[in-house]
């Protein structure tokens, strides 16, 4: 069969391209024909609308800001003044790993706007919205494509581990998802409001919770794939999505506890001369997980840092949550899926490193865990795959 997965891919972010990766991959291992759909995420204007337009545009550089940063430029040119330094999204060095990544997992034609994705959709059997937040209001991108309302014809279309990160929606969401899925035949989520939400939205009683799709490869899949770090050292590993300082912090304080170094994976390209730890800002995917399976201790503010902590058997890992964040139901669903829910970071960063090793990771009791989820959510996939509507 052949099938296509639209998902977010190919982004400077650790997450989006391992989902993708093991989406596409336990597909394939099934024996059917898949492919990422590769579209553009740049915002398209009037017939592809953002859902919360205000969310992108808090985040534009008000006219006043351009025009003092215009003259900035000017000024550096005739010499006047040093020029601000503004991080890449993702380094150079990083880039070339990420698409060296990438090109593990077969892509449709690209799309370099949604424009040319409904005028000439790819064809498929079967079309999956697969996970991340992919349904979520907030992004600064069109969610359409993302309920598949560009295929033409009752071609099948179902969702896996899709995610609306947010725990409401507005009364016009309500209706455009309605309407959108109201031709899926499945809906699986990842987490339990966004199986309530659904069910409420859509008047369905069969939304499907499961396991995000990096759990569906196994815990020896992935330490197979993995790239390990050549050096010895016991070292503290901090993966952040945005540089957290306080996580930062804390690492330091462990470190002068344990003696251990600190390594801290971040895409962000701060600029960072100190040797209080070792900033790794060109780690792709498989070093990331690499990083992880040898730490001493993980500490994270990333979903899938948590969710490569379980399934790489970290000696111990800690989560922060971000307070009165609307995305932290993800994790929080996830600890308390593995029997985890005790490793989440104390907002006083006053916990010792003997307190935290004390609370140990049953890895044997997780390992069923996932197991049985494996099994659980793999069957439902492949049932949905393989079963004719």
């Amino acid at each position: 069969m052949k099938v296509g997965v639209v998902t977010v891919h190919k982004a400077p972010n650790y997450g989006a391209n391992l989902q993708a990766y093991a989406t596409w991959k336990f597909i394939v291992d099934y024996g059917h024909d898949c492919e990422i759909i590769d579209i553009s995420l740049k915002p398209e204007g009037e017939r592809f609308p953002l859902s919360r337009p205000e969310y992108y545009e808090k985040n534009k550089i008000p006219f006043r800001v351009q025009i003092r940063l215009l003259l900035r430029k000017v000024l550096v040119v005739l010499g006047l003044k040093k020029p601000i330094y503004t991080p890449p999204p993702i380094l150079p060095a990083a880039q070339k790993k990420f698409d060296t990544f990438n090109g593990l997992i077969k892509y449709s034609s690209h799309y370099e706007t949604l424009e040319m994705l409904y005028a000439c959709p790819p064809q498929y059997d079967l079309y999956i919205t697969g996970s991340d937040q992919v349904w979520n209001p907030t992004q600064h991108y069109c969610l359409e494509p993302f309920f598949l309302t560009f295929v033409k014809g009752k071609k099948r279309k179902l969702s896996y581990a899709a995610s609306i990160g947010i725990e409401e929606l507005r009364n016009n969401e309500k209706k455009q998802f309605s309407e959108w899925l109201s031709s899926y035949e499945a809906i699986a989520v990842r987490e339990k409001v966004a199986k309530d939400l659904l069910e409420e939205v859509t008047g369905r009683k069969d939304v499907e919770q499961v396991i995000d799709p990096t759990f569906l490869l196994s815990q020896e899949e992935w330490q197979k794939f993995a790239i390990e770090p050549k050096s010895s050292e016991s070292y503290i590993l901090v993966f952040t999505l945005g540089h957290n300082p306080l996580l930062i912090e804390y690492a330091l304080k462990l470190k002068a506890e344990t003696g251990f170094d600190v390594k801290v994976v971040c895409l962000m390209a701060l600029p960072y001369d100190g040797e209080e730890y070792e900033l790794i800002t060109d780690a792709c995917p498989r070093e990331l997980i690499g990083y992880i399976s040898k730490a001493e201790l993980v500490l994270t503010d990333s979903f899938h840092g948590t969710a490569f902590s379980i399934l790489m058997k970290s000696k111990n890992f800690y989560t922060y949550l971000f307070p009165h964040a609307k995305r932290n139901s993800r994790m929080i669903d996830l600890l308390e899926l593995m029997g985890l829910s005790d490793h989440i970071i104390n907002n006083s960063f006053s916990e010792s490193f003997e307190l935290l090793m004390a609370r140990a990771i049953n890895h044997e009791k997780v390992s069923a865990i996932i197991d049985s989820e494996r099994k659980r959510c793999g069957e439902w996939l492949i049932n949905k795959i393989t079963t004719s509507k």
